[in-house]
């Protein structure tokens, strides 16, 4: 697994700097979320940036270490134009930002429904194929999609497969 480390506060890192990239290697193959990685930052008093990987399953780890000299990477003039352009697309990043939440909201409500389909054998087979059908489509648009996706949109998407899988799962509150 490749690790970017990125410096910025846009909400899309193409528009952030890359500071440099590291792998975490050894990850056993596993369904999406289920790898448990931690990641640290610690910088020192020299602007010493530290960035370490772990997978805990299996105790692997990984780590780069960035040093940059800040005082001579940024002239004041693109540090002010940064803050400007910052303060220019806030209102833009912060649409950006809910839209990524809600569409992370779904990924995570569908592939959860996803793995609950498998864990109640108990449930109809015609009624465990509609979820699973729903649940696929859901997770078909989100990853096939290359058009920008509405707000209202994901919202939309979220809701109906509420409404397939909260009649027989009941509330789940870790995906909505």
């Amino acid at each position: 697994m490749m690790i970017s480390v990125y410096e910025g506060e846009r909400p899309t890192a193409k528009r952030n700097t890359l500071l440099g990239t590291f792998e975490l290697s050894g990850i056993r193959p596993a369904l999406r979320g289920v790898p448990d990685i931690s990641i640290c930052f610690e910088i020192d008093n020299n602007g010493i940036l530290v960035v370490s990987a772990e997978e805990k399953l299996t105790g692997n780890k990984s780590k780069i270490i960035i040093t940059t000299n800040y005082r001579n990477r940024l002239s004041k003039e693109e540090i002010e134009r940064m803050v400007k352009e910052a303060e220019k697309y806030k209102l833009e990043d912060n649409e950006y930002k809910k839209k990524m939440e809600a569409k992370t909201a779904l990924e995570n409500y569908a592939y959860d429904q996803r793995r609950r389909i498998y864990k109640h054998s108990n449930i109809e087979p015609e009624v465990m194929k509609k979820i699973a059908d729903e649940v696929g489509k859901v997770i078909h648009w989100l990853e096939n999609d290359n058009q920008p996706l509405s707000l209202e949109e994901i919202e939309n998407k979220m809701k109906k497969l509420q409404n397939v899988c909260n009649p027989i799962f009941g509330e789940d509150v870790s995906g909505s």
